[in-house]
């Protein structure tokens, strides 16, 4: 008589995935059609990176845990792909040896619950759409001295040769950036972008003893670019009494609500790098309301000549 042949390994029984490949740090779940098994992070969008990551994970929750965490941290970012909800322990400390946490795909947020996780010497940058950042401390030394760095856009392939007509070639030219209740501390710059990049959205952001603030300078792209918000945030210097608040050296769009400037040289500087009577290098449509500036040395307010 033969003996019955018995699976041995997961991967061979017949409503399971039949290789691994591709599917580290996964988890199995039951499908939709609720007919086999299949691999997904938890079965939601939500990751926690303490519990993806083993070699992240603290030796105590207790307090203030510290995680050593940059390259575990990159290398869930990078696999887990679009749409994911990367989740930082609250009063988790995470240490990223000076480097940048960079977004890999569209709409990665990274976020954290209660008074927030702390990203310790580092900070995040951001190069594909519709990306967030929420609840999060950027604290120490990082990659330029970066605390959020905007960079190039991930555009469609049509964008280079302008065949679609406005709204949607704009819109493409866009980060759709959503920075929310974040803390940005002992940077060179708080947030810096030299590339075109628009639509984005910064509410209550907080600066506090950085070099200087937020610095925006769009003449990559000959066009106007811009839409940026700023609502309810607060950028300090510190005690140094020195440095800028916000420079803009081209923008097409700015709306400042409800802001505060503080301790910095100059609060808020608009001045674009050449004097040209066009796009290219001039900032316009900026609109301020209900801001206050103080303790600034030399202006509160600082527009050149060029400005537009």
């Amino acid at each position: 008589m033969s003996v019955p042949w018995v699976p041995t390994k997961f991967t061979q029984l017949t409503d399971t995935p039949s290789a691994y490949t591709g599917q580290g740090l996964r988890r199995p779940r039951v499908n939709d059609a609720l007919t086999a098994l299949e691999f997904d992070y938890d079965g939601v969008d939500v990751i926690n990176v303490e519990e993806a990551r083993s070699d992240i994970r603290s030796t105590t929750r207790a307090g203030y845990s510290a995680f050593s965490s940059y390259a575990g941290l990159q290398t869930l970012v990078d696999a887990a792909g679009a749409d994911k909800v990367f989740y930082f322990p609250a009063n988790g400390i995470f240490e990223m040896g000076g480097n940048l946490l960079k977004t890999s795909a569209k709409q990665q947020t990274f976020m954290s619950f209660g008074r927030g996780a702390e990203i310790k010497n580092g900070g995040v940058e951001v190069f594909n759409i519709r990306c967030a950042i929420d609840n999060l401390r950027l604290t120490g030394t990082s990659t330029n001295g970066y605390g959020i760095h905007i960079t190039d856009t991930t555009f469609p392939d049509w964008v280079a040769g302008g065949s679609t007509p406005a709204p949607e070639f704009y819109h493409a030219l866009s980060t759709f950036l959503l920075v929310r209740n974040v803390e940005v501390r002992d940077k060179t710059v708080a947030v810096y972008n030299n590339t075109v990049s628009g639509l984005n959205r910064f509410e209550r952001l907080f600066t506090l003893n950085c070099v200087n603030g937020i610095y925006i300078d769009h003449t990559n792209y000959a066009s106007d670019s811009g839409d940026w918000e700023l609502d309810s945030c607060r950028l300090t210097a510190g005690t140094a009494y020195s440095g800028i608040g916000m420079q803009v050296v081209k923008l097409g769009g700015l709306a400042i609500n409800n802001t505060k400037f503080q301790a910095w040289d100059k609060g808020l500087l608009l001045k674009p790098t050449t004097a040209v009577n066009s796009l290219v290098t001039s900032v316009h449509r900026v609109n301020l309301t209900g801001c206050r500036f103080e303790d600034s040395v030399t202006y509160d307010i600082h527009i050149t000549a060029d400005a537009g």
